[in-house]
């Protein structure tokens, strides 16, 4: 009952986002009425041509190096890659046939013992992401059965003995930049699964096949408690190219969308970039200052979208401004969080 209590209070806590979905007629307005258009000052450092093109990040997602026998067992390791395959497609990235991961995984081992390796081999994808998994342990609890007093009666109630079956599973996910392999980010891994069941008696049996499919589970749910963490690292990002206001409801438009795989609600931070002369130096400093944030809209093209923002946010954009995909924690996330929270007791 405790965990339900929990769960309903983060449920309640994330309802009631503003809506972004807008109307057949006031998207026309917004495609086509030019007398919308606000003037935007151009930013200090425009983007170049390569950068207007938007070219899509490659990655390659490397099989997962198990150095645990019970995670091997279990398979633990693909499943874990897998999951990290799906986030970072949903993140608008290009992920490279897994077919030569083998040879890339190769190269970095070799590197990584001898300083040496292949940069012929490291050409098609731009990063490459190795998850590592470093302990995989299996449990189980048995509660006898007891009497409790239910919360809502007030009534006793005889509650079964049951067994508890618990997995964990911790690692890092690290990511190399190709053709250099420096390690540029890294994420600790940490999840658990569980199941609970009645029982007759406190030798709690489960079969191979049961626990085997619980450590795997709790390897996608590693991936999943750090799902945020691991597609910010690869998150797209676009420019400032329009602003037009409407009934008192200011939009921006960005130059990336579907190709993207942007959906309606996803958060967008804008980036300044601010070219500063070092007075001691005399060198070149670029500084990045984030100026506000938005959300997109449904009015999402294959190559552009809307971005609905404050009054105070549209008056500090430039047109060439950086605009950030960041991907955030919707309410199921809490839930989860809430849940991995609870078994970690």
């Amino acid at each position: 009952m405790f965990k339900k209590i929990l769960v309903s209070v983060v449920v309640l806590s994330t309802v009631g986002c503003a809506s972004t979905t807008i109307s057949t007629d006031v998207a026309q307005q917004i495609y086509s009425n030019p007398q919308l258009k606000r003037q935007l000052p151009k930013a200090q450092i425009m983007p170049s041509p390569q950068h207007l093109s938007g070219k899509q990040m490659k990655a390659i997602v490397l099989d997962t190096e198990e150095k645990n026998e019970l995670a091997k067992i279990a398979f633990a390791g693909k499943a874990m890659s897998a999951s990290i395959d799906n986030l970072l497609h949903k993140a608008g990235v290009d992920v490279v046939d897994r077919s030569i991961s083998g040879k890339v995984k190769n190269e970095i081992l070799a590197y990584e013992s001898s300083g040496n390796y292949d940069e012929s081999s490291l050409s098609l994808a731009d990063v490459a992401i190795l998850p590592i998994i470093s302990s995989a342990t299996f449990s189980y609890d048995f509660t006898e059965g007891y009497v409790a007093k239910n919360i809502i009666t007030g009534k006793d109630t005889w509650v079964n003995p049951s067994c508890t079956f618990e997995a964990k599973i911790t690692g890092v996910a690290k990511r190399y930049e190709l053709p250099s392999l420096k390690v540029s980010h890294q994420v600790d891994l940490f999840g658990i699964n569980e199941i609970k069941r009645d029982t007759r008696n406190s030798s709690c049996r489960i079969s191979t096949q049961e626990k085997q499919g619980l450590i795997a589970e709790a390897a996608k749910q590693a991936i999943r408690n750090h799902k945020q963490d691991i597609q910010n690292k690869f998150s797209p990002k676009g420019y400032v190219t329009a602003y037009k206001v409407y009934d008192n409801t200011h939009y921006i438009k960005i130059n990336i969308g579907k190709n993207r795989k942007l959906i309606e609600g996803t958060y967008v931070s804008f980036i300044k970039q601010i070219k500063s002369t070092d007075d001691l130096t005399g060198g070149i400093n670029i500084d990045k200052m984030i100026t506000g944030e938005g959300e997109i809209t449904n009015l999402i093209q294959d190559k552009a979208s809307w971005v609905v923002v404050d009054a105070e946010v549209a008056v500090n954009l430039s047109l060439g401004d950086i605009a950030q995909i960041e991907f955030r924690k919707g309410w199921l996330d809490h839930v989860n969080d809430v849940s991995q929270s609870i078994k970690s007791l």
